[in-house]
């Protein structure tokens, strides 16, 4: 789809943007899935012919999933439910210390 997709330092599941999930018509949606998407599929980026995912928001936005607080759908005890979920940028990375200067002469 071109969009971008994460997949979290600590998690194996990915987030990613996907035009229509099973082929069939869905809306275009940012999805958590425990596998990760085709970066050459145009949509159903899993490949699956189905919507099965862990949970999804339905947006047109495919530059980033929704920053802040967003109600997304989370698939639990067999049914999708409302869920406040709260993504942010990642912070960036401290620069590294200068090196240490050199020892004076003796």
């Amino acid at each position: 789809s071109g969009a971008p997709y994460y997949r979290g330092s600590s998690s194996s599941s990915y987030i990613y943007w996907d035009p229509d999930c099973n082929a069939g018509g869905q809306p275009a949606r940012w999805i958590v899935h425990a596998l990760a998407p085709s970066t050459t599929g145009a949509l159903d980026l899993d490949g699956d012919g189905q919507c099965v995912l862990a949970a999804y928001i339905d947006s047109e936005d495919s530059s980033s999933p929704p920053l802040g607080m967003s109600t997304w759908q989370v698939f639990c005890d067999g049914s999708f439910t409302d869920n406040d979920l709260t993504l942010a940028r990642p912070s960036p990375l401290s620069p590294p210390s200068p090196p240490s200067p050199p020892s004076p002469p003796s």
